[in-house]
């Protein structure tokens, strides 16, 4: 839920606010890093419960998403570049 706030409105939770510096990389940051972990979690419980196949490809492909989403969280703090932005038309 936060990462979806985070991502559509730019909203952010009082102690990330200071830190953060691009909210919606922030947002669909937190939104990877949760998907990554209910697919990991499903996958390796499925292949307990011996409902899915060894080796757990989806596990892996949870485990990517996760990094990616962590990846993303961690460019949320750094500031913007100012050279590449493009400029408002008036």
């Amino acid at each position: 839920m936060l990462g979806l706030v985070a991502f559509r409105k730019g909203w952010m939770i009082p102690p990330a606010r200071r830190r953060v510096r691009r909210p919606r990389v922030y947002g669909a940051g937190v939104a990877l890093t949760g998907v990554g972990l209910l697919v990991s979690d499903a996958v390796w419980l499925g292949v307990r419960d011996g409902l899915l196949p060894n080796p757990p490809w989806g596990a892996l492909a949870g485990n990517g998403v996760l990094l990616v989403g962590i990846a993303f969280v961690a460019a949320s703090y750094l500031h913007p570049r100012r050279g590449n932005a493009p400029r408002p038309t008036a």
